[in-house]
Parts: structure tokens; C-alpha cells; sequence
């Protein structure tokens, strides 16, 4: 049902990621900490915090989506907590996700992007009274 890949960054570099093709349709996970598992929250904490969120989002996620889009007509992101931070960011400024979807993200305004698109956030409540902020 899946399978470990690596695929093209737009700078050239390569990045792994989970590819999964349930019911017709393609996931990819890329691995932004290009294997590293934290084993408690301190080790998890450092992984994030030392994260480049900018590269993260224009070349890992990126490549993602271009990779995605070699044969889909369109692609987006979803995320959670620091996902949802890096999905926000790839929504408003990458020209290769159409779409994103955050879950439990307090995000709440509306905005421009560069390209002159009107990015929105409304947040969802689910009868748990999660949310979930879709662009």
C-alpha cells in the first residue's frame, strides 16, 4: 500500500518521503528529519525546534507537490500543530499547493498572499470541539 521514496527538491537536493496509494489516490509524507525519531518529548522538541521551517516548506514540501502533480492535477497539504504551521506557510506562499488543511490550529484571519490570492482561515468544529482551519 506504500512505500519509502526519495524525490527531487527544487534546488536540486533530494528528500524521502512515504508514498501511499490507498483507493486511487496518492499521499506523500515527505521526511523533513531525514529519518531522526525522537524517543521522548525532549529529543522531539530539539527536532522541531532546530527544524528550518523555510526550507522545510520551499524545498521539502515543494517537492512534494511538483512530485505529486507529475501526475495529479492538483495537490495540497494537510497538517497538525507543526504541520499545520508548515501547511499555512505552503498554502500562502507556494505556488504549487492549491490547498491546505490544518487540524487543531488556533488561525483565525484572513490575509494576502504574494501572488495577490485572498488566503482565508475558518476555523470547523467537530462535535469534540476540535478544529480545523481549511485554506
Amino acid at each position: 500500500m506504500g512505500e519509502m521514496i526519495r524525490f527531487a527538491r527544487p534546488d536540486g537536493g533530494r528528500c524521502p518521503g512515504y508514498l501511499a496509494t490507498p483507493s486511487g489516490f496518492r499521499a506523500l509524507v515527505p521526511d523533513l528529519f531525514r529519518g531522526k525519531v525522537a524517543s521522548n518529548s525532549d529529543e522531539g522538541s530539539h527536532l522541531m525546534s532546530s527544524l528550518n521551517f523555510g526550507d522545510a516548506a520551499s524545498q521539502d514540501i515543494r517537492g512534494a507537490s511538483q512530485f505529486l502533480k507529475e501526475k495529479s492535477k492538483k495537490a495540497a497539504t494537510l497538517g497538525f500543530c507543526m504541520g499545520g504551521a508548515l501547511t499555512i506557510i505552503s498554502a500562502v506562499h507556494l505556488p504549487d499547493v492549491d490547498a491546505g488543511a490544518v487540524y487543531r490550529y488556533d488561525a483565525e484571519h484572513a490575509f494576502m498572499n504574494e501572488r495577490g490570492r485572498r488566503c482565508t482561515t475558518r476555523r470547523r468544529q467537530s462535535s469534540r470541539g476540535n478544529g480545523a482551519s481549511i485554506f
